[in-house]
């Protein structure tokens, strides 16, 4: 059981004032004395534990794998229309201009490039042209193309970048 006294606890029980760098009187069980904690040993557990966040957060881990960019007409009023999606082996990525893949969507646009400038306007063009150009039976759908690539994934399991195989160099091309 830990027992805490803060400055103003130990003032009115104890009617001692206690040093200016002492937070509070801290002890675990009731045989232990009161231990002194300092506003530097409160902050430096702050910092700590913020270096261990930001360390987490930032941390430059991530993995490539293999995938399949896949471009599909829904027929229907409330979901329909075309949609775009990276299907990894454990994970589907769906991506559109309404989420932060935005740039991912303009980079899939980018390497297959189907004869339309990578923008937002052009996304309704490009669709029906990547799946003519890489159609696909299968999936239950009648337009559909799918194509093979590479994407990088980070520790969050967020998709980062997609690519065609490195050749070591970083340069990224397309192999057959």
């Amino acid at each position: 059981m830990t027992t805490i006294i803060t400055r103003e606890g130990a003032k009115f029980w104890w009617k001692q004032t206690l040093p200016k760098e002492v937070a509070y009187l801290v002890k675990d069980s009731l045989d232990e004395k009161f231990r002194k904690v300092t506003y530097r040993e409160i902050l430096d557990k702050k910092i700590e534990k913020q270096r261990y966040e930001l360390q987490w957060k930032r941390l430059p881990y991530s993995t490539t794998k293999p995938c399949f960019v896949w471009v599909f007409f829904n027929p229907g009023c409330f979901y329909g229309g075309w949609w775009l999606y990276v299907k990894t082996l454990n994970k589907n990525y769906d991506i559109n201009f309404r989420n932060p893949q935005k740039k991912i969507l303009i980079k899939i646009m980018e390497l297959f490039p189907c004869g339309f400038l990578p923008i937002k306007e052009n996304f309704e063009k490009w669709a029906p042209a990547f799946a003519k150009l890489y159609s696909h039976i299968g999936f239950k759908r009648t337009k559909q193309g799918i194509k093979r690539c590479y994407c990088q994934i980070n520790h969050r399991d967020e998709l980062v970048d997609i690519f065609f195989k490195d050749n070591g160099m970083g340069v990224r091309y397309e192999q057959n």
